[in-house]
Formats: structure tokens, C-alpha cells, sequence
């Protein structure tokens, strides 16, 4: 499975309300718009997955790579379950040398078949080929 890490957080560090590391706090993921939850993966090789929540450690920090063009949404709580924040429709998208997949058809019905498809799409996702 290609993966890629999340862009999120401050190089993955989630603080408290006054600033502090959020120390034992809680990182859930869930597929963009949705409460579903969704699988983060603990390192590049995407096989061995996150708990869900994530617990953060004594510096705020997780370590979360998620698979290529699909949508999560983020919800970081303290280690009482307040909600700090909420970042919905993150996405990694894939570009291989500006290459990601093949087209067929013709003129206006053009079909494009990505090599990492998409699960989900949300405003602001750019998809173009040549």
C-alpha cells in the first residue's frame, strides 16, 4: 500500500489550549465528511496501523502516514475528550513524475483511471491530465 505522511499538525505536535503539549491526548481518524473511522499507519510501509484513537505521547506527537488520494477527517481531544480541533478533507494525493494513472475515451468523455484511486473527492482536490 502506498502511503505517504499526513499533512497535519505542527510536524505532527498537538497542543493544549495554553500552548502546552497535548501530552496523552487523543488524535481519532475518520474518512473525510463521515464518523467512520479510517486506518493511519504507523511508519511508510502502511502495515501496521495506528490505534484509533492515537494516543499522543508526552511531546503531543503521533506518527501518522495515510494511504494516497483518500480523505480523513482529524479530531484532536484533550485527555478528557474535549474536542481542541477539528481538520476535515485532508488528503494526500499521488503524482509520480506527473504521472498517476491512464484515460480513455474521447473529447468530452474522457475517463481517468488513477493508479492510488480516489475514495472520496471534496472541494479544492485538483485532478488534471494531458
Amino acid at each position: 500500500m502506498s502511503v505517504l505522511l499526513a499533512p497535519i499538525g505542527n510536524g505532527f505536535q498537538f497542543f493544549d489550549a495554553n500552548g502546552r503539549p497535548l501530552n496523552g491526548g487523543f488524535l481519532y481518524t475518520y474518512l473525510a465528511g463521515s464518523t467512520t473511522p479510517a486506518a493511519t499507519y504507523t511508519t511508510n510501509t502502511g502495515t501496521i496501523a495506528n490505534t484509533n484513537p492515537i494516543v499522543l505521547n508526552a511531546r503531543g506527537e503521533a506518527s501518522i502516514w495515510i494511504p494516497v488520494n483518500t480523505g480523513y477527517k482529524f479530531v484532536v481531544q484533550d485527555t478528557l475528550g474535549n474536542t481542541i480541533r477539528t481538520v476535515d478533507n485532508v488528503y494526500n494525493t499521488q503524482q509520480t513524475n506527473g504521472y498517476g494513472g491512464t484515460d480513455t475515451g474521447t473529447a468530452s468523455a474522457y475517463v481517468l483511471t488513477y493508479a492510488a484511486p480516489f475514495t472520496s473527492y471534496a472541494n479544492g482536490v485538483t485532478v488534471s491530465f494531458l
